[in-house]
């Protein structure tokens, strides 16, 4: 299960390279462009030996940015393989599936710790948990096809943020229900470091 939930994360995170290699490449663009023309201005004499540590680092970017299309490719050749038939819509299905359960179980953090006041300290260990509840949301995944779904939440290693799934448990799988209502899913199960629901679809009396 391990090596499938490895390729599901690495099938799931092509988006942040795109992102990465377009941040890269304008980046680049940016450091090339104000590096070339800066030594053009003789009031910028002091900063013609910056513009040439610019040029430099604009074009070890460029070099940077050829591994996002590389990463890209990759993704799609596993995609490919691992879904086999309509890829893109099962791809897609599980990406935003993916994104809409982690923003559900994400816990909200008082926006009071962005203020310089002290807190008292049950307040700031409730802040600890849950951002360490929502770090650990990046290792949940849906696995979606076209007639089944199985949904894997990582368990968290701290008992504190075990408290906050379990306690969640109950609606979480009603939230579940609710997206898919077109599949029919189990209770979880506890699989080595993961809880597991799976769905089947609900075959239509015409079908």
């Amino acid at each position: 299960m391990e090596k499938k939930l490895r390729l599901l994360h690495f099938i799931y995170n092509w988006p942040w390279s795109i992102v990465w290699m377009l941040g890269c490449l304008g980046l680049a663009g940016l450091l090339i462009v104000f590096g070339t023309f800066l030594p053009i201005f003789d009031s910028l004499q002091n900063l013609k030996e910056v513009s040439n540590v610019l040029i430099y680092s604009g074009k070890a970017i460029s070099y940077l940015a050829v591994l996002g299309p590389v990463y890209v490719i990759l993704c799609i050749v596993v995609a490919i393989t691992y879904y086999k038939k309509h890829v893109y819509r099962q791809w897609l299905g599980m990406a935003w599936r993916t994104e809409y359960l982690r923003k559900y179980m994400k816990q909200s953090v008082s926006k009071i710790t962005s203020l310089n006041i002290q807190l008292v300290p049950d307040v700031q260990r409730n802040i600890v948990v849950s951002k360490a509840f929502n770090r650990n949301l990046k290792y949940t995944f849906v696995d979606y096809h076209t007639d089944k779904i199985a949904i894997f939440i990582r368990i968290p290693a701290s008992d504190e943020c075990v408290k906050i799934l379990n306690d969640m448990k109950p609606r979480l799988l009603d939230y579940i229900k609710r997206q898919s209502s077109d599949f029919r899913f189990s209770n979880f199960e506890a699989r080595n470091n993961y809880l597991v629901v799976e769905g089947t679809k609900i075959k239509s009396k015409n079908s």
